[in-house]
């Protein structure tokens, strides 16, 4: 052991002393700070730190380490495999996002084709219900006997149409021209003429005529409502076209009902002995109206006290009048 470090140190100190002994280690010393270089430069690509033995100054009495390839070799391969890694990783976060919307389209995908479905089927209904509602796919596919009641049916209503043209185009020349071809003014004082006949009818206009007047007294109180609504009865039925009793004008709804304590009552009002009752109309119609056996004035004749008179005359006068009804539910037809 002491030879060998004796001789190590001789010969350490012979190289210091021998300048061509100093040349080669500098040049070893210099390739070796050129590898150092390399493998920094290449830790340096990857982000990482240089080795710790390239910060170190070289010093001329370590000893001489040659440069290693594999080295340089082995750290380029970890560079490239870390730019691989890296190009994976973008990768995979660019396939993350498409991942992230892939639910999206695939749901906007699945709503085309629903909706594209059911407009189809929709079109596929409405062209099977235009098919099922022509008249003409019925008729080919009808029996015959169901095409003759169908012929029936258009010649019945084809009738009925052609007749109601005729009586409107009728009733158009008829008012165009008038009764007679007098012309529209005609056709206008036939109407009035009409619409007065219907407000005597009615009662709310006076009337006036030939007729009757018909007189009951019944000082006893023994005449009862039947009695007089029998009156009225007969005298309608005899063409009497307007009626009053004791000063109330007789319409098809007028009523006649016994007062309590005597009298009677007439639409409400109330009227006391004698009665009487005119009537417009054809005299000796009414008058034989009321004379007829078991009639009107042999029915008051049984009644004790009462006494009924019948007087005819060219002209009555009939003044009451009554207020046109409003109609509550009725309404003109067509």
């Amino acid at each position: 052991m002491g030879s060998n470090t004796s001789s190590n140190t001789s010969s350490n100190a012979d190289s210091n002393t021998d300048p061509n002994v100093g040349s080669e280690a500098g040049s070893k010393d210099s390739e070796r700070d050129s590898a150092v270089s390399a493998v920094s430069a290449v830790s340096a690509g990857r982000g990482g730190q240089p080795e710790a033995a390239a910060s170190r100054p070289a010093s001329p009495f370590e000893p001489s380490i040659p440069p290693d390839p594999v080295r340089p070799r082995q750290a380029a391969v970890r560079a490239a495999d870390g730019r691989a890694g890296e190009q994976a990783e973008k990768r995979a976060g660019e396939d993350g996002q498409t991942g992230a919307d892939g639910p999206r389209a695939s749901g906007f995908r699945w709503a085309r084709g629903l909706t594209l479905f059911l407009l189809a089927a929709l079109g596929f209904g409405a062209a099977v219900t235009v098919r099922v509602a022509d008249p003409s796919t019925r008729l080919a596919h009808a029996r015959p006997d169901e095409l003759v009641a169908a012929l029936d049916g258009l010649s019945a209503d084809g009738g009925r149409l052609a007749a109601e043209a005729t009586e409107l185009e009728r009733t158009r020349d008829a008012l165009a021209e008038g009764v007679d071809g007098a012309g529209p003014r005609a056709a206008l004082e036939r109407d009035r003429a009409r619409a007065d006949a219907l407000a005597v009818l009615a009662g709310t206009v006076p009337a006036t005529g030939p007729g009757i007047t018909l007189t009951i007294d019944d000082p006893l109180g023994t005449l009862e409502a039947r009695m007089l609504l029998d009156a009225l009865q007969e005298l309608r039925g005899a063409g009497a076209e307007a009626i009053e009793l004791a000063g109330v004008r007789v319409v098809a709804s007028t009523y006649v009902v016994d007062r309590p304590g005597g009298g009677l009552s007439v639409d409400g009002v109330a009227v006391d002995p004698p009665y009487r009752l005119l009537a417009v109309g054809d005299a000796h119609t009414l008058a034989q109206a009321m004379r007829i056996p078991g009639g009107v004035l042999d029915t008051v004749a049984t009644r004790n006290g009462v006494l009924a008179e019948i007087s005819e005359s060219d002209r009555i006068e009939i003044l009451a009048v009554r207020a046109a009804p409003t109609p509550r539910h009725a309404r003109p037809a067509g």
